[in-house]
C-alpha cells in the first residue's frame, strides 16, 4: 500500500472545506438576484438563507468526514496528521468525530476500525523506504511563476496609470506621475530578472540542510525537523506552511523557520524528499532521525 504525506492530505482537507463556502455564498447572490426579479417577500428570503446555511454546513461536515475516513488510512504519519489538525483547527482535541456530526452509522465504525488497527498494529507512523526518483538534493528557490505574475502586474500598471492620469490632466504629465512610473518599471524589470535567477532559499540532501545564513548542516546535528501551520487568526499567514528544524550548534540548541508560500517546490514534495533522505541517513546513523519527530 503506498501511503501519502501528511501535506498532501491537509492540502485534499483545504480544497474539500471551501465547497461550503462557494454553497452558501453562491446561494445568496442567487438569492438575492430571484428576490429582486421577482419582488419575494422578506420572509421568503430570511428562510432562504437558514436553508443555505444549514446546507452548506450538511454538506461540509459529510465532505469533510468521507476526507477523514480517506485520510486516517491514507496518511503515512497519523500522528503528525492529527498535530497539524488541530493547529489548523480542522479537527478538535477527539480522534472520532462527534455525535452530532453528520456520518452515516458504518462510516463512523469503519473510521474507529481504522484507527483501533493503526494504534493496536502500531502502524500510526509509517516508515518511508527509499525513492530512486528522489534527487540527491532538492533546492527550495522563489517561485518563477509568482515572479511572473509580479512583472505581469507591475508592466501593466504603468500604461494603465498613464492612462487614467493623463485623462484627469491632459497637459504634460506631471513629475510625480512620470516618478510613479518609474518606479513600476524599475519593480518589473526586477521581478522579470528573478524570474530568471529565482532567489535561492534553502537546500535538503542526503547530506543535511543547508543555506547561506547558517551554512551546511549534518543530518547528525539536527534533533527535530518538521512542517508547520501559520496561526489561522492572522490573515497575513494563515495559510502560510513553514519548515522548522531544531538543531545544535555546538552546545548550543538552534532553530529555523523557513516559509514555503511562493516557492519553486510544493509542501508536499518537500516533505516526501526530507523523509527519503532521512530513511538513507537512518541506515548507518546511530540516533536516528525521523520526520516531524525527535532523534532518538
Amino acid at each position: 500500500m503506498s501511503y501519502q504525506p501528511v501535506a498532501f492530505v491537509l492540502k485534499k482537507a483545504d480544497r474539500i472545506l471551501i465547497w461550503p463556502f462557494f454553497i452558501f455564498f453562491g446561494g445568496i447572490a442567487l438569492l438575492i438576484f430571484l428576490a429582486e426579479k421577482y419582488q419575494l417577500p422578506d420572509g421568503w428570503a430570511i428562510a432562504g438563507v437558514l436553508v443555505l446555511l444549514i446546507a452548506a454546513i450538511l454538506i461540509g461536515s459529510y465532505k469533510f468526514n468521507k476526507w477523514r475516513l480517506w485520510a486516517y488510512g491514507e496518511v503515512d504519519d497519523l500522528e503528525e496528521l492529527l498535530r497539524r489538525g488541530r493547529k489548523k483547527l480542522i479537527f478538535g482535541k477527539n480522534e472520532l468525530p462527534g455525535k452530532w456530526t453528520w456520518m452515516s452509522g458504518s462510516d463512523r465504525e469503519q473510521l474507529k476500525n481504522i484507527l483501533e488497527s493503526r494504534k493496536n498494529s502500531r502502524n500510526l507512523v509509517v516508515e518511508t523506504g527509499d525513492d530512486p526518483g528522489i534527487p540527491p538534493e532538492v533546492t527550495v528557490s522563489g517561485s518563477k511563476l509568482n515572479y511572473m505574475i509580479q512583472f505581469v502586474v507591475f508592466a501593466l500598471a504603468i500604461p494603465v496609470w498613464w492612462y487614467f492620469q493623463k485623462e484627469k490632466n491632459p497637459a504634460a504629465p506631471s513629475v510625480s506621475l512620470q516618478l510613479v512610473a518609474v518606479l513600476f518599471a524599475g519593480i518589473a524589470l526586477y521581478e522579470l530578472y528573478k524570474f530568471f535567477k529565482p532567489t535561492e532559499f534553502f537546500t535538503v540532501a542526503e547530506a543535511g540542510y543547508q543555506d547561506k545564513t547558517n551554512g551546511r548542516i549534518p543530518w547528525n546535528r539536527v534533533t527535530q525537523i518538521y512542517l508547520e501551520d501559520g496561526d489561522v487568526f492572522e490573515s497575513r499567514k494563515g495559510k502560510q506552511e513553514y519548515l522548522v528544524m531544531d538543531y545544535w550548534d555546538g552546545n548550543i540548541g538552534r532553530s529555523i523557520q523557513k516559509p514555503l508560500r511562493n516557492t519553486s517546490v510544493k509542501s508536499t514534495d518537500l516533505e516526501k524528499a526530507i523523509k527519503v533522505y532521512l530513511a538513507r541517513h537512518n541506515k548507518n546513523a546511530i540516533t536516528k532521525l525521523a520526520f516531524g519527530k525527535k532523534a532518538v
